[in-house]
């Protein structure tokens, strides 16, 4: 016999003599007197159920109450007692009841006006099966979960699963000291009942670790956090106020407080959010219970609902607590890293940190080179970023770099600049406190130009890769938009992901996008000069690193190019580039027969990108014919490639190898 079990049995015997020989008319000798002495004897060892009933019978505070707590656990422990409560009294366990049984063995009565309190503050704890117009009447039971709880399970009920829980954290956070202690100061007054605050708000982006800072700062003032997940419990509308009620009872139960998160709906107004508090008043009102409030950065909920609400701003991309996060998780895996250099190329939120550590975990090995961690990381990076709407990430999985790139001195050592800025960037604004003169603008923007083929993707590329960040392919196609308005918003979503998502943002073909802005003539040109505008603005607040690549540099508005920090020219290579091109573009796994690279070099008068799908095509050519590659297959290429272009060539062109072609068109 459990404890809980105890204490109704000694209940049991209470009612049997509050009835006398009414009771036993419906019994039918099911119920039967213990012996109280025998019962009490099990009482003389302390148990963890003594410490909750207890707690319950402080937070009742009168004996009709207490007393109604006992019947209800009784008559769902002993359920041939509740049918003998329902023969006799009609109704089972009632508020009424439980104050005539109070009064009749000569204890505390409620004066009336206390009952309506009493009374709610006892429903809290026990449930209404059927509320009727007088409330004394209604009938009361109690449900597993409680019987539950007061044995000692602190598993929530199966109902709950999903929507509410309890807070679990598997490590320390880094960087978020400051918020922490000053979170744990505020539940510390908003667990005083007698502090007007009840409301605290944590506002920050997903993914900035609002929940788990509040667990933070509970486990620190040793409160209990029961965590609803709002989102979850509105799409069952009918429900909504029952779950979260469920939830509120469970941070009563422990003498904790409630965090309602997920909240973050657009189509949530002002209405809405002053129907949750009203929600939250009813169901938290009467015992004070604390409600933490998890939100987005903007949303400001002391402007919209008139309630005393403070709050606590959650910035997680600051240099500070990325260099603190990076710090901490590198020392939590034993690895040596440069925190400061990690912090400035990876501008991500905690959450997604975490997982790059926990995905790169499985591949970190003791004693690992810094080149071969940063790649781990890098790849995991990679995994953790959610995809665009609009446009492509290109991951690049090779070793490309910038040494692979055939450019004039000055266009590869401004590359190279624009690398080190990415890289560099941290310590000359943060440590070197340039970003105290320069507040704004601290972002990279380059521009990239020359005709097609001339490598500005690939040159975009493989700065993504010498930096170990992705690279994000803006399509325009779904960026322009003929409606006024909608491409400053795609845009802006474009801007925004890319921010988030710690990118190198890439505009191909920029001059369709960003060309020059007009004279105004009517309204057409009004709007596309305002869009133009809008589009200057975002690239000056943008604080990642954005490429645009055009093959008309004469179309761009010069205000585009002022914001430029770097402008690279890709020219058409010239022979001794080409012959470059020519001699590193095969790997040393194709077979090759006697290629004349300065023939090539020398006649073939085409960009990289051009000579790259014509050493493609030749290997294709030669594959078929279970050949290795040589002259006739790259010039039967060339001659492709050309008529791409517009251009035939003849037998001049082809010199020597004129007979090599004609065996490959001929065969």
């Amino acid at each position: 016999m459990d404890r809980v079990e105890q204490y109704s049995r000694l209940m049991i015997n209470q009612i049997i003599k509050y009835f006398g020989k009414e009771i036993e008319k419906v019994q039918g000798n099911v119920i039967c007197i213990q012996d109280e002495r025998t019962i009490a004897q099990l009482f003389n060892n302390s148990d963890d159920a003594d410490v909750r009933y207890s707690y319950l019978f402080q937070l009742l505070g009168n004996e009709c109450s207490i007393l109604a707590l006992h019947l209800c656990v009784a008559a769902y422990i002993f359920p041939e007692f509740y049918e003998a409560l329902r023969k006799i009294t009609g109704r089972g366990v009632t508020y009424k009841l439980a104050c005539e049984i109070c009064g009749a063995a000569g204890g505390e009565s409620l004066p009336p006006s206390e009952t309506g309190e009493a009374f709610r503050r006892l429903v809290h704890i026990v449930r209404v099966e059927k509320e009727r117009t007088n409330f004394l009447y209604s009938e009361l039971y109690c449900d597993s979960r409680l019987v539950e709880y007061l044995r000692g399970e602190d598993s929530l009920s199966v109902s709950l699963k999903g929507m509410v829980y309890e807070g679990s954290c598997k490590r320390e956070l880094y960087g978020v000291e400051k918020e922490t202690a000053q979170l744990e100061k505020l539940i510390a007054r908003a667990m005083d009942r007698n502090d007007a605050l009840r409301f605290v708000q944590v506002a920050g982006e997903k993914g900035s670790g609002r929940r788990s800072i509040v667990l933070a700062a509970a486990r620190r003032s040793d409160t209990r956090v029961i965590y609803v997940d709002y989102g979850l419990c509105r799409q069952r509308k009918e429900k909504t106020e029952e779950l979260i009620g469920e939830a509120v009872r469970e941070a009563l139960l422990y003498d904790g407080f409630v965090c309602l998160h997920n909240i973050e709906y657009e189509d949530l107004k002002k209405e809405d959010f002053s129907g949750i508090f009203c929600m939250l008043h009813r169901l938290t009102d009467t015992f004070g219970i604390p409600v933490i409030i998890c939100t987005l950065q903007d949303v400001q909920l002391s402007a919209v609902v008139d309630e005393l609400i403070l709050k606590i701003n959650l910035d997680m991309r600051a240099f500070e607590k990325r260099e603190a996060l990076w710090r901490g998780l590198s020392l939590e895996h034993g690895v040596g890293l440069d925190t400061a250099a990690y912090a400035s190329k990876y501008s991500l939120l905690p959450g997604q940190v975490v997982k790059i550590w926990e995905i790169a975990g499985y591949d970190i090995e003791p004693g690992m080179k810094s080149t071969e961690l940063e790649k781990v990381l890098s790849n995991a990076a990679a995994d953790v970023i959610e995809l665009p709407d609009k446009g492509t990430i290109i991951k690049h999985k090779t070793s490309q770099s910038l040494s692979d790139l055939m450019l004039p001195d000055d266009a590869a050592g401004t590359l190279r600049m624009i690398c080190a800025y990415a890289r560099e960037r941290y310590k000359v604004f943060s440590r070197w406190g340039m970003d105290r003169k320069y507040p704004y603008g601290k972002g990279m923007a380059a521009l990239f130009v020359g005709g097609p083929g001339t490598g500005k993707t690939m040159a975009a590329g493989c700065i993504a890769n010498e930096l170990g960040l992705l690279l994000y392919k803006v399509d325009l196609s779904q960026i322009v938009d003929k409606y006024i308005g909608e491409t400053e918003k795609k845009l802006e979503q474009v801007f925004t992901y890319a921010q988030k998502s710690n990118v190198v943002l890439f505009f191909d073909e920029a001059d369709a996008l960003f060309g020059k802005r007009s004279e105004v003539k009517d309204s057409k040109d009004k709007y596309a000069n305002t869009e133009v505008s809008y589009i200057l603005q975002r690239i000056e607040q943008y604080d990642g690193m954005v490429i645009l690549a055009t093959n008309l540099v004469k179309n761009m508005d010069e205000a585009f190019l002022r914001r430029m920090k770097y402008m690279v020219e890709f020219p058409m290579p010239d022979e001794k580039i080409r012959y470059r091109i020519w001699k590193n573009s095969f790997p040393a796994s194709v077979p090759v027969k006697e290629i004349d690279f300065e023939f090539l070099a020398g006649r073939v008068e085409l960009a990289g990108g051009h000579i790259k799908n014509i050493i493609l095509n030749a290997a294709f050519i030669a594959a078929g014919r279970d050949e290795a590659v040589g002259m006739g297959a790259i010039l039967y290429a060339v001659k492709n490639e050309y008529y791409k272009l517009g251009r035939t060539l003849g037998r001049d062109f082809f010199g020597r190898y004129w007979d090599e072609v004609i065996n490959i068109m001929e065969s």
